[in-house]
């Protein structure tokens, strides 16, 4: 399977867990932990500049008005006191977990899918050109 239908597969077990909480709220000790990367992420900018490449947040008590859309998982988090509308699109999410239940999500991410790619950049001879 590729990586794109990996990470489709992922997504959609994302948005299914995440709509029962929707649904019916977190059920006993259930939390999540979610990291993902900042840089297409909407984030308040002064969390951005300490977390520039990545972040990992807890979706527990202090969380509120969690919607899933298409492309991203909304929900208002509190950074510091300030309440803030933060947007994490699918396609930043590294990790998705629920301790309590055992569950662990590792996303192949694109960033490592671009870094893979340019490992395979084409080798040229230079001592071949010479002759």
């Amino acid at each position: 399977m590729d990586t794109l239908k990996t990470r489709q597969a992922l997504y959609k077990i994302v948005r299914d867990i995440l709509g029962e909480v929707i649904e019916k709220g977190l059920e006993g000790e259930d939390y999540f932990v979610i990291q993902f990367q900042t840089p297409k992420a909407t984030i308040p900018d002064f969390v951005r500049a300490k977390y520039p490449s990545e972040i990992t947040i807890i979706l527990q008590h202090q969380f509120q008005d969690l919607i899933l859309t298409a492309n991203a998982i909304e929900v208002v988090l509190t950074f510091g006191g300030v309440a803030s509308n933060v947007v994490i699109p699918y396609e930043t999410l590294m990790v998705f977990a629920n301790p309590a239940s055992g569950l662990a999500l590792t996303f192949p991410t694109q960033i490592k899918e671009e870094k893979e790619q340019k490992q395979t950049a084409e080798v040229i001879d230079l001592f071949a050109r010479k002759k």
